[in-house]
């Protein structure tokens, strides 16, 4: 399989149950700005968002984009929402959270409101998690490179077939080793792009829908979405979700995406955003990291 099949990771989509408390701390921690809001997003027909996106029956959705220090990150909150969920530990199969690693590690922690709804674990001087009742889990770690990384935990039994996959796949490279959240992991990232961290977990939860508070999805990046997506359907395992579609309003026209359901249940998207062309950016004070601004190597 050519490794030219993705460039690297475009942005990691997460869905929470009120976006308004997700942005509220990670702005007061100072890690993220909003790019733009998309929305509401409604069927296109009858079970439209079933079929591209994999959610439960919905009426609307709302997409905010952030920047997370070098790290896009989208929030959808869907009109119908599922429970929050009750602090389940981050280290579980099917969780999404947040590597910050930073040199001031105490100091974004004071930042953190009194009310926020989180609880602050920490297991050693230099590491620490909070987890928020919206299903978001952040990490961190101290470390003289300031970057935000996305977490994902598989189970055991789906974790070396997976890895395998977005090395030999998507083309991403392991560039070492750790441990986060109580679990073992390895972190990888493509040429371009975010960086990724995968969790081997021996816990397990069923694998959220979109539409469920926990939700989440991988973005890569595809210079052509529909070779792209011809290549991966000829994988055993990788069930696009529908036809690609070409945005044609709104805050990112031009921009092409298809969702791909992979071996593991994990949520892909192929996606091709025209970055430096699209209408948000006309105003926008904080713009979405471009992949071709991150190089990870030559």
């Amino acid at each position: 399989m050519p490794h030219s099949i993705t460039l690297g990771i475009d942005h990691f989509g997460l869905t929470v149950n009120k976006c308004s408390e997700v942005i509220s701390m990670l702005y007061k921690l100072g890690l993220a700005g909003i790019c733009y809001v998309e929305g509401p997003v409604i069927d296109t027909y009858p079970g439209w968002m079933r079929e591209k996106l994999g959610a439960r029956e919905q009426d609307s959705l709302f997409v905010h984009a952030l920047r997370t220090k070098n790290l896009n990150l989208e929030l959808f909150e869907y009109g119908k929402p599922s429970p929050p969920p009750q602090f389940t530990p981050p280290h579980i199969a099917g969780l999404f959270g947040l590597l910050i690693r930073s040199n001031n590690v105490e100091s974004i922690l004071q930042q953190l409101p009194s009310n926020v709804d989180a609880k602050l674990s920490r297991s050693s001087q230099d590491y620490c998690y909070v987890a928020h009742s919206s299903g978001l889990n952040l990490a961190f770690e101290k470390s003289n490179h300031e970057e935000v990384l996305g977490v994902i935990a598989l189970h055991q039994n789906t974790y070396d077939d997976t890895v395998d996959d977005f090395k030999r796949v998507f083309g991403l490279k392991q560039l070492r080793k750790t441990r986060i959240f109580e679990c073992s992991g390895v972190e990888l990232a493509g040429q371009f792009g975010g960086h990724m961290v995968v969790l081997s977990s021996d816990g397990h939860n069923d694998r959220p829908w979109n539409s469920d508070t926990g939700g989440h999805h991988v973005a890569f990046h595809a210079d052509n979405v529909d070779r792209s997506r011809k290549l991966l359907s000829s994988i055993d395992g990788y069930t696009p979700m529908g036809l690609p579609e070409t945005i044609t309003q709104g805050p990112i026209i031009g921009d092409r995406w298809n969702y791909v359901l992979s071996p593991s249940g994990l949520q892909f998207e192929l996606i091709n955003m025209p970055d430096g062309t699209l209408p948000y950016e006309r105003n926008a004070e904080v713009k979405r990291s471009s992949i071709l601004s991150q190089r990870n190597w030559k």
